[in-house]
């Protein structure tokens, strides 16, 4: 698995279930992981406050299927209908 870099988004090109993630709880992280079950957050760019979320991670029993149920929420073809139906436009043409 590696991170993918557009403009602007970062995706994962999946080779085989996501891991579960340690993520500051900003910007798209905050939509993308559910605390508990696919990762956790860490609520300042600190080393103090992430070694807080790693001590903490470890404590968890992240199950890999949960991640990949979680994963499928953003493929391509989801995101496109998603897009297409919040901009309105599949009431043009």
């Amino acid at each position: 698995m590696f991170l993918q870099r557009s403009p602007g988004l970062f995706r994962w090109k999946r080779k085989v279930p996501p891991p579960p993630v340690i993520a500051l709880g900003i910007g798209g992280a905050l939509d993308t992981v559910v605390p508990g079950k696919t990762g956790i957050f860490f609520d300042h760019p600190e080393t103090d406050s992430l070694a807080e979320a790693i001590l903490e991670f470890e404590k968890f029993t992240i199950n890999s299927e949960n991640c990949r149920l979680n994963a499928q929420k953003f493929t391509p073809a989801i995101f496109r209908k998603e897009f297409v139906e919040k901009a309105g436009l599949s009431r043009m043409g």
